[in-house]
Formats: C-alpha cells, structure tokens, sequence
C-alpha cells in the first residue's frame, strides 16, 4: 500500500483540490479500519467513527492506493459534518471497492467466486472477507447489509478474526471456541505472519444475528487474562 499523506499534506494538495472546486472530488472519498491504539492523540485533527476498539478514518484517493487523510479542516473546506462524509464514504466504498466473500477453500483454485452474489446456504466453515479491490478490505465489516446476510446465509451467528486491515476470517459459531484461544489465534498470526502496518486488531469478535451487532468476544483481549510475552 502507497501512503503519501507527507507529500500531498506537505504541499496542501487536498486543500487545492478542494478549493478548485473539482466536480468528481466527492466521488474519491473512501473510509478505512484502524485500531484504536494506533491512532494516538493525533486522531483529534481527523473525522472518525468508533465500533468497539477500531476506527473509521476517511481519505481521499486520488489515484489508485494513493491516500490522503481527510482533516476536520478538509470537511469545513467542503461544507460538511461527520455524518454527511460517513454517508459518501460509505457509499463510495460499497460501489467502487464491493464487498467479496471467498471460500478459503476455493481461494487458490479456479472455483474461487464471490458468494456474497449468489444465494442459498453457506455450508463451509470458513471464509475470507475482503473487497475487490483486495486492499483494505477488513472494512467491508462496516457495509450495511453485508454481516445480516452472511449470518442469514450461515444459518448462525459467526465469529470474526481480523487477519489484517485487508481482509477478516469468518467461521460460524456451530462450535463455542474459548475467548482465549480465538484471542490467542489472532496475536498469533499479527506477531508472525500479519505484515508490519496491517495489523488491525489484537482480539476476536462475534455478530449476533438476534441483535444485527458486532462486539467483541469477551475475555479475547490480552488485558483480560495472562499470556506469556511474545
């Protein structure tokens, strides 16, 4: 992933192109996943969302995989509150970065699809959640619709590991697995395999299909039980 927020911040890149007035400057408005810790005291200067210990953050991309940080600066210079640019970010990202559900199974042969559009029961007892983009797709968690109809789908409610900011796990909850073990399966593969900067989240969570919510599972955080240093 190409990160130039130095170079377009440090010539006021966003600013000009806001202040131009360019007409297709809303459709470039994208959001992301991040971790909570990760966003420190600078997260003040941005527009965000909190769901549970992660944070939507928004950006423009001007180009492909190019992104700027949208700035509360930014938001006055277009005239709009937090709610307006979760409205267009959202939208943005469901039409130009879609939602893809991959049978792991599948993923590395020619049955690879992607099931989230076709119907009928979902039988494996694994899944990969991503985009299409297949970059920064752990934020397809956050597209209406999306978790409801993979838990209409399953049949059950599911749990979700974040593998990384581009994509989660999905299993259904045929089976309770202890908190500890999913908590521990997540650090796991951050501190091996989870490359440098895509780390989004050191525990588990569960949607509840009753309730449409996803939480965290309980007793997954390192702080809530003793693990040995990694």
């Amino acid at each position: 992933m190409v990160n130039i927020d130095e170079v377009f911040e440090s010539n006021d890149f966003a600013t000009d192109m806001i202040a131009s007035k360019e007409p297709e400057v809303k459709k470039h408005i994208f959001f992301k996943l991040i971790h909570d810790e990760d966003c420190g005291s600078s997260l003040r200067n941005y527009p965000h969302k909190r769901l549970e210990n992660l944070v939507k953050i928004y950006f423009f991309e001007p180009v492909p995989r190019c992104q700027i940080k949208i700035t509360y600066n930014h938001l006055r210079q277009m005239g709009m509150d937090l709610q307006e640019l979760d409205v267009i970010a959202q939208q943005n990202s469901m039409k130009q970065k879609p939602a893809e559900l991959i049978d792991l199974d599948a993923m590395f042969s020619s049955r690879e699809t992607n099931l989230l559009e076709s119907k009928g029961f979902l039988s494996s007892s694994l899944y990969i959640l991503t985009n299409t983009d297949r970059t920064l797709g752990a934020s397809s968690i956050c597209y209406p619709g999306v978790l409801a109809q993979i838990g209409e789908r399953l049949c059950t409610d599911f749990y979700i590991l974040p593998s990384s900011i581009d994509e989660v796990l999905i299993f259904p909850k045929h089976i309770e697995i202890p908190a500890k073990l999913l908590g521990r399966v997540v650090r796991n593969a951050n501190a091996t395999v989870v490359a440098e900067g895509h780390i989004l989240s050191d525990c588990a969570y569960e949607y509840s299909r009753e309730r449409d919510t996803l939480t965290i599972v309980p007793g997954s955080q390192e702080r809530n039980f003793k693990e040995k240093e990694r």
